[in-house]
């Protein structure tokens, strides 16, 4: 894939990076939700496993309610990852993780006092400076459990995400009036280490990929909740996927890179994983479930991963 050149050379921003990174603190940490009316459109849907967000009324409520349970909430972007031109329109992956304390009423509750950090990857369509599409991954089940809430009172309460697959999806955001593709033409470099690494272990079921890919130590982060390191810790994540759908496929919805240096690379990947896995009472369940990695390479080595994925919204697959 060729470098792209981030401009967005008509708006008062430095470049993609700087627009997307700018308008979520200002909504975010300037504590003006208001102005999501700026960047979102009436069409623009945000795809979660937990029910969709539509429209920039939609958002903004969103927001809002978020920040009255959390007066001080505050969030760090680590890291943007992009593709795409003023042409096409562009795609990015931001990871960000935000802290807060509950200490305001909300749809989630009374206030508990607790403090609370909170991860999520966002992946996002932009045309112009508008923010058309996106697909927000966090683990709610982590959120809710740090707050000490009934978490599966929760998980009866979501809807599944209507969002478009394949060549629907394309189409869908073709409409929107971005061309910029979810997938570039070739894949290589660290984008191809990556798509056969997630290939070889879920698909082919070949655990051997993680001792030949992942680097000694490589930090594995999944939400806030857990962490490994090197090929053990990548082993023993599959192997909780692999445990509960032993019919598993995953399907690469979205995958592009920056170079960093000659050898080395940051991935962001979108994928979808399907199965059936059994509940508690021997019933089989259709699960299919979002998940975002943000995963750097050096040269043919992952030497660091972020990932999440909606645990709640597994728990109410599950009939849980």
């Amino acid at each position: 894939m060729t470098q792209p050149q981030r401009t967005m050379s008509v708006y008062p921003y430095t470049d993609v990076v700087d627009f997307v990174e700018r308008t979520t603190y200002v909504i975010w940490n300037d504590r003006q939700p208001d102005l999501v009316h700026e960047w979102y459109l009436p069409e623009t849907v945000i795809w979660t496993d937990g029910g969709d967000i539509v429209g920039e009324d939609a958002v903004t409520a969103d927001t809002w309610e978020r920040r009255r349970g959390f007066s001080d909430y505050y969030g760090v972007i680590d890291d943007t990852i992009w593709t795409g031109d003023d042409e096409s329109g562009y795609r990015t992956s931001m990871r960000w993780i935000a802290h807060g304390t509950h200490d305001g009423e909300s749809r989630i509750g009374a206030p508990t006092g607790r403090r609370v950090a909170n991860s999520s990857i966002s992946h996002c369509v932009i045309r112009g400076d508008q923010y058309v599409e996106e697909w927000a991954g966090g683990n709610s089940l982590r959120f809710l459990e740090q707050l000490g809430l009934d978490t599966e009172a929760a998980a009866k309460r979501l809807t599944s995400t209507s969002a478009p697959r394949g060549e629907e999806a394309r189409e869908a955001t073709r409409r929107l009036g971005v061309t910029v593709p979810a997938i570039p033409e070739v894949v290589d470099g660290p984008g191809r280490v990556v798509a056969d690494l997630l290939h070889g272990l879920y698909n082919d079921r070949d655990l051997s990929w993680a001792d030949r890919v992942y680097a000694p130590g490589a930090p594995y982060s999944f939400s806030t909740s857990r962490v490994g390191f090197g090929a053990a810790g990548a082993r023993a994540e599959v192997q909780r996927w692999l445990d509960l759908l032993p019919d598993l496929s995953l399907e690469i919805e979205e995958l592009y890179w920056n170079l960093d240096g000659e050898d080395g690379g940051r991935v962001a990947v979108r994928y979808q994983i399907q199965g059936h896995a059994h509940d508690e009472t021997g019933k089989e369940r259709p699960i299919s479930l979002m998940g975002f990695h943000h995963i750097h390479v050096r040269g043919e080595k992952v030497v660091a991963e972020w990932a999440e994925y909606n645990e709640l919204a597994l728990l109410a697959q599950m009939g849980r």
